[in-house]
């Protein structure tokens, strides 16, 4: 049934050779999700972050709306996942967190009434939308402690393609450049935070396993860690590593606290100390620790604008109009649309760089509300199930999953986390488990 209006597609719509091969891969998936449903969603989950390579180009067009391979794929997840509740009879009602979640995504659905762009909402709706049921499916499919290890490593392979590229545009300097920051990294996400996020998810969950696990852990994988957090460098995404800081420090004063205690005390020397030695070095030897470009992106504001400045130039800007529809916003995916319409410089961002202002401004204080509750109701179940669990592996988790938790809400306030689909994707569906270990075999 599927195939049929593929072929049409490919016989008389005339595709670019890049349609083509997006058309392949659906067709080589496809087939799994309904052979070996559990395959199929792993599958998704090492195949996503691939996909963002493509977010520019349309892959098909439904009257008027333009849908892209990442739309498409959101779509086809919907499909097959409410295909499984049904063939399965799941009760998705019953499991945690679906009531803030659905409520939330249901007001995106709404906003199709009154938004400002038809085209902006349906593809935020579709994000949502399997970001949602891709949450629920991990709930239900993974429902063993092996099973969510399997997860674990299909985060794992999803790196490998965006890596593999990512040194390809480190050595090539084809990485992103831009408001004097050069060769950012980003692999294949649509953007070096995109990557940074991911990264800072991936460290988060094998620094967990590495806490969680008795066993002697290879030097392959310290070795991996360690290429994954250079990686997180070379994106240049600062909000990402204050994520990453976050996560650590709470890990730390949980399970490390002397150490964590001797790193702060480190840091705010070195942070004292640093101008007096770069002072030192650079009369002595002509050289500048800013320099070199990580320590250069933490300290230099010479630009014209920051881009701290920036942001809260377009908070200031864009949180007048949230007094105009307080209640239910302009809708799902509006802002960038609103936004045009008071920027001024041709290359000038139209995104929030604030998930809470943004969802704030598209669907009013009832949507943030939920979805201030659902992160909320998340944390809450995460700490109630780490203060009852007395098995050392699961609090290992549920403690790393606390931490992620606050990690990402706190990066919230400064990039557009709900923006990455791939992200949202692995970010939810291991919170799906980890919030439920302690019932796990």
């Amino acid at each position: 049934m599927v195939l049929v209006p593929l072929l049409y597609f490919l016989i008389f719509t005339n595709p670019s050779w890049i349609q083509i091969a997006q058309i392949a891969v659906l067709i080589v998936i496809l087939p799994i999700f309904f052979w070996y449903e559990e395959l199929g969603f792993f599958a998704l989950i090492v195949l996503r972050p691939a996909l963002d390579v493509f977010s520019e180009n349309v892959l098909v067009k439904i009257g008027q709306f333009p849908l892209n391979l990442s739309s498409v794929v959101s779509l086809i997840t919907i499909g097959w996942a409410a295909w499984y509740f049904l063939r399965h009879r799941v009760k998705i009602w019953k499991q945690p967190l679906f009531w803030p979640f659905a409520i939330f995504a249901l007001l995106g659905v709404i906003s199709f009434v009154y938004t400002e762009s038809l085209s902006a909402t349906l593809r935020e709706v579709l994000r949502l939308g399997s970001i949602l049921f891709l949450f629920l499916m991990a709930g239900n499919i993974l429902d063993s402690r092996e099973k969510f290890q399997r997860l674990i490593k299909s985060i794992g392979l999803s790196l490998i393609i965006p890596l593999l590229v990512g040194t390809y545009q480190l050595f090539s300097n084809t990485g992103l450049s831009f408001a004097g920051v050069n060769n950012r990294i980003y692999g294949t996400f649509g953007h070096p935070n995109a990557l940074a996020f991911y990264l800072v998810l991936s460290l988060g969950l094998f620094i967990s396993y590495y806490f969680q696990e008795k066993t002697k852990k290879s030097k392959w994988f310290l070795a991996g860690l360690g290429m994954m957090f250079l990686f997180l460098l070379l994106t240049y995404t600062r909000g990402a590593w204050i994520g990453f800081l976050i996560f650590l420090m709470i890990l730390g004063f949980m399970r490390f606290r002397k150490i964590v205690i001797a790193l702060v005390i480190a840091a705010i020397l070195l942070i004292t100390t640093g101008p007096i030695i770069d002072h030192f070095t650079f009369n002595q030897y002509n050289f500048s620790f800013t320099s070199i470009p990580v320590i250069k992106r933490l300290t230099d504001e010479t630009s014209d604008e920051s881009s701290i400045d920036w942001r809260l130039k377009v908070w200031s800007d864009m949180s007048r109009k949230i007094t105009e529809r307080p209640l239910f916003g302009y809708g799902l995916g509006a802002f960038p649309v609103i936004r045009e319409q008071s920027v001024k410089g041709f290359f000038e961002s139209t995104e929030a760089h604030n998930d809470y202002l943004r969802l704030a401004i598209e669907l009013g204080f009832v949507g943030l509300f939920f979805y201030v509750l659902l992160l909320g109701k998340l944390l809450y179940n995460l700490v109630r199930n780490y203060r009852v669990s007395h098995d050392l592996s699961q609090k290992s988790w549920i403690l790393g999953g606390i931490a992620l938790t606050i990690a990402f809400a706190a990066m919230s306030f400064f990039d557009n986390l709900l923006q990455g689909t791939a992200v949202m994707w692995a970010f939810w569906s291991t919170m799906a488990v980890i919030q439920k270990l302690p019932s796990l075999k």
